[in-house]
């Protein structure tokens, strides 16, 4: 699996219009050493619960909800797990 382009890929399924920026800001984070979900999520391209949803089922995680419903908590253990 060719890790960013799938998270290019989910964003494209969650949304996103401008994919060469989202491209732009993925492999900038691999670069840098940084999450590129959270990068990407930062591009504020794409729908953080329909990606996060996408994101668990794609590496087969379950995908963790806030009492809110908000995707924060996704974001945070599923950027976690990328970056360990």
């Amino acid at each position: 699996m060719n890790l960013r382009k799938t998270l290019i890929e989910l964003a494209e399924q969650s949304g996103a219009k401008d994919l060469p920026a989202c491209e732009q800001a993925v492999v900038a984070a691999a670069s840098d050493q940084r999450s590129m979900v959270n990068a990407l999520l930062d591009t504020g391209q794409v729908d953080e619960k329909v990606f996060a949803q996408k994101l668990g089922e794609t590496l087969g995680l379950p995908v963790c909800r806030s009492p809110r419903g908000k995707a924060s908590l996704c974001r945070f253990w599923v950027s976690t797990l990328l970056t360990t």
